[in-house]
């Protein structure tokens, strides 16, 4: 087998750590289970080797670290023609792709599988929607009833921000975590140290609850008590501040909650 050749590789890694897919370099050489010096000189080359030649070994693991960063917005075909295109290409395309608002964000990031949501019926407290092998993209919870949400994920490093989104409005939802599983509890704890439970009593219809996790702080003046509204000034700033953390330290976990009347 012959090396292959990335054209442009050292500008292209430097484009997946300039638009937050990486971190550093080298946490990109990590990702390609090598030493830094290693993806460097791939990436740079020397007078006997040229720039961005790979080891047949490695070449199509180089390819698939740059196509990731486009699939799924980009078709797989489409997305390899990028990679192995000009670097230019590859940067307009990472530009067209970049979310601007924390619900574009919540969209295109969403990890809907680590979502439990579980109803109170008549006093008792039941699962909702247990088939955990069932891809699950919605809940159904009745108008009025109660209901918690656990997100079951270790979240203990994070920072954390936990939102309902409407169509009417957006807020915050208090949020309590497990000391001893770093899961999310959604709508947190009672006095008591119980488990808290919410309804929706008025707006039936599409509910989504989005926890934000990042590895930096969020900005002060973005309101963590639950309950209150977050205005678009402040929706907007919440996008742009998740948009600069690192890929690597930032997450959000999706439930889309169907809210029907009974009957």
């Amino acid at each position: 087998m012959t090396d292959g050749v990335v054209p442009e590789l050292r500008e292209k890694l430097r484009l997946l750590v300039a638009h937050g897919y990486y971190e550093s370099f080298e946490a990109i050489a990590a990702a390609l289970g090598r030493k830094p010096k290693t993806v460097r000189w791939w990436a740079h080359g020397d007078p006997a080797r040229t720039a961005g030649r790979v080891p047949a070994d490695r070449y199509a693991q180089v390819v698939q670290l740059l196509t990731d960063c486009l699939v799924p917005d980009v078709p797989e075909q489409r997305a390899r023609e990028i990679a192995l295109g000009p670097a230019w290409r590859l940067e307009e395309q990472l530009r067209a792709g970049e979310a601007r608002s924390i619900a574009d964000f919540i969209e295109r990031e969403g990890v809907t599988r680590t979502g439990r949501l579980f109803l109170d019926k008549d006093g008792e407290i039941g699962l909702v929607e247990t088939d955990r092998d069932r891809l699950q993209t919605k809940f159904r919870v009745p108008l009025d009833a109660w209901f918690r949400i656990v997100v079951e994920a270790d979240l203990r490093r994070r920072h954390i921000i936990a939102l309902q989104l409407v169509s009417t409005a957006h807020g915050i939802v208090p949020h309590s975590l497990d000391p001893g599983t770093g899961h999310v509890l959604l709508p947190g704890l009672k006095e008591d140290g119980g488990l808290a439970h919410m309804r929706e009593r008025r707006d039936n219809g599409l509910s989504r609850f989005a926890v934000i996790a990042t590895a930096e702080p969020l900005p002060a003046d973005i309101p963590s008590d639950g309950g209150q509204s977050l205005t678009e000034t402040q929706l907007a700033k919440l996008g742009d501040v998740y948009g600069r953390q690192p890929r690597a330290g930032r997450e959000i976990h999706l439930l889309r909650v169907d809210v029907v009347k009974p009957g």
